[in-house]
């Protein structure tokens, strides 16, 4: 219920111009990326601007856009004004940004070389895919809906506060320890039913319950 408060609290205030909800992402000097949205409303298209430019508007016939590399500078590309459900980029970006967008559901920034990811007020995402990145830190608190999170294969040693909703975490080698001898995760994620260790430093986890034997990998962990 307090989820649901918040979401419709959100979307009134970005849609009355209190927030701003924007997408930022940085594709880096002689870079290409191609962003593509979905669930889009028609009459409530997306906008893409790269530096301060409006270049293109998402539809239902052209949901994607391919950015040209700039040989010269870093590409910041903003996406705002409209609702839509899923955001998936492929090439290469840096940096990604999600402020105020509440009607994200699923993100995919997979194999993008991405350092820096900020997320703040995203009540409605429930998945997210960061794996295969450069990523050493992740704050996801703000999603207070994630069911899935997916940052096996980058350089994590900070997971932040992690939220309670989630079904499915994926942390595979990353090489991440904790300061304690076990990783308690009991209380703080009750629902978990997936989790995948495999390739960190961890001495010993407890999963609540809902964790089966064959869903939780803990595979080897490197203490080298």
């Amino acid at each position: 219920m307090k989820q649901r408060l918040l979401l419709a609290l959100l979307m009134l205030l970005t849609s009355a111009g209190f927030l701003k909800a924007e997408i930022t992402i940085t594709v880096p000097k002689g870079a290409t990326s191609t962003i593509t949205v979905s669930d889009i409303t028609t009459g409530q298209e997306p906008v893409l601007s790269i530096n301060g430019s409006e270049v293109h508007k998402f539809t239902t016939s052209a949901l994607s856009y391919q950015v040209k590399a700039d040989a010269e500078k870093d590409q910041t590309l903003v996406i705002s004004n409209n609702p839509h459900k899923g955001l998936t980029i492929t090439g290469k970006i840096s940096n990604l940004e999600l402020n105020s967008y509440a009607s994200l559901e699923t993100v995919k920034a997979s194999g993008v070389e991405l350092t820096s990811f900020t997320l703040t007020a995203a009540p409605g995402l429930k998945s997210l895919d960061l794996s295969n990145n450069k990523l050493t830190v992740i704050n996801v608190a703000a999603a207070s809906k994630l069911e899935t999170l997916n940052v096996a294969y980058n350089k994590i040693v900070d997971l932040g506060i992690l939220p309670s909703t989630l079904l499915d975490l994926n942390i595979e080698n990353n090489g991440f320890s904790i300061s304690g001898v076990t990783w308690d995760l009991t209380t703080a994620l009750p629902k978990l039913t997936k989790l995948n260790i495999s390739g960190n430093k961890l001495v010993d986890v407890k999963v609540p319950a809902t964790c089966a034997d064959a869903n939780f990998t803990k595979g080897i962990q490197d203490f080298t």
